[in-house]
């Protein structure tokens, strides 16, 4: 291991998170820890340096953070990679209670498996966007390639849902490099618009990458006596009725150009 200092740069106002000093005019405050300069196992973690010219202002952040979805979202850049961390439990960790319920009247119609008897949650996780319907497909150059919607990843912003006339849904489409859980790196991140009417969702649904194309599906959503972001009389609250399903757009170009014969729905 190795100290990492943080350091002040009066006339920059930047407080910088390093392993040396970075000269000019900025002074060490105090030893801040110490990290690892090299992998330290699979649960290691990279310890990324950012950069914002706009801000003259360095940011040290865990891959796959909070921080640093903000630090991307914000436009800085990432400089390198100062060092290497252990990522520790953010929960404690815990086995999921696999108990067959008894008192609903119905016994389960499915046999417990004979090859997994426990789940177990170890409390370490990373987080790579505030956003949901993740459905990866393994491709021949060993990436995944993943639909999402309804938030943001690495700056770039979708939502299925739509309200007003006309208006179309947006569902997100992102490549992830990587086999450690912890530190996969995501790229490629974009999204599609494509019309949801009559409907008033359109969401990501079968995804599939097979011989060098990648198909993407998606289907409707609707809620009875409902228009999304106003609550009336019957309002089910989540998306109570199935619509069917608007077809495949696919890819050659690992998602660089699609091919949508329904953007819109009719």
């Amino acid at each position: 291991s190795t100290a990492i200092y943080q350091y002040y740069s009066a006339s920059l106002k930047d407080s910088y998170l390093t392993r040396t000093n970075p000269g000019g005019d900025y002074t060490m405050v105090r030893l801040e820890g110490y990290v690892y300069l090299k992998s330290a196992g699979p649960e290691a973690v990279e310890l990324r340096q950012y950069f914002s010219k706009d801000r003259n202002d360095h940011f040290l952040c865990a891959q796959g953070s909070p921080e640093e979805q903000s630090a991307v979202a914000a436009g800085y850049q990432m400089a390198r990679v100062e060092a290497y961390g252990v990522g520790v439990p953010m929960f404690e960790p815990f086995v999921w209670n696999s108990t067959v319920p008894t008192n609903r009247g119905t016994p389960c119609p499915f046999a417990q498996s004979g090859h997994f008897q426990t789940v177990s949650f170890e409390g370490r996780y990373a987080n790579y966007g505030g956003a949901d319907t993740w459905y990866p497909t393994w491709a021949a150059d060993g990436n995944l390639y993943t639909p999402w919607t309804d938030g943001a990843v690495n700056g770039v912003a979708a939502g299925s849902g739509c309200a007003a006339e006309g208006c179309m849904s947006t569902t997100g489409f992102a490549t992830v490099i990587g086999d450690n859980p912890l530190a996969l790196n995501l790229t490629g991140v974009g999204k599609f618009a494509s019309s949801p009417s009559p409907y008033h969702g359109r969401y990501p649904c079968g995804s599939l990458y097979y011989n060098k194309t990648w198909f993407y599906g998606t289907y409707t959503l609707d809620n009875e006596n409902h228009q999304p972001g106003q609550n009336a009389a019957g309002y089910c609250e989540n998306w109570c009725i199935q619509g069917p399903f608007a077809g495949f757009r696919w890819t050659t170009d690992y998602g660089e150009s699609w091919t949508e014969p329904r953007v819109l729905f009719i």
